[in-house]
């Protein structure tokens, strides 16, 4: 039954009659204008999460016992 309803929305995608629309030149500039956001909004997002996204493609540094400080600091 599941598949038969993915089935009949998939279809229904593909069967649709004419359909009379009017696309005005404002339309064009509010989608490149989407567009343009999604890619800025893309780049900030990057920004805030950069060390995140940086630690997947780095090493960790394991701290041997010759690199600790064996004095303590006051």
């Amino acid at each position: 039954m599941r598949s038969s309803t993915l089935v009949g929305l998939w279809l229904s995608l593909f069967v649709v009659g004419d359909v009379h629309a009017y696309l005005d030149p404002g339309a064009g500039s509010i989608f490149l204008q989407a567009i343009i956001a999604a890619v800025a909004g893309g780049f900030i997002m990057m920004r805030a999460y950069w060390s995140k996204v940086k630690q997947l493609f780095t090493r960790r540094k394991v701290l041997g016992v010759a690199e600790v400080d064996p004095e303590p600091r006051d």
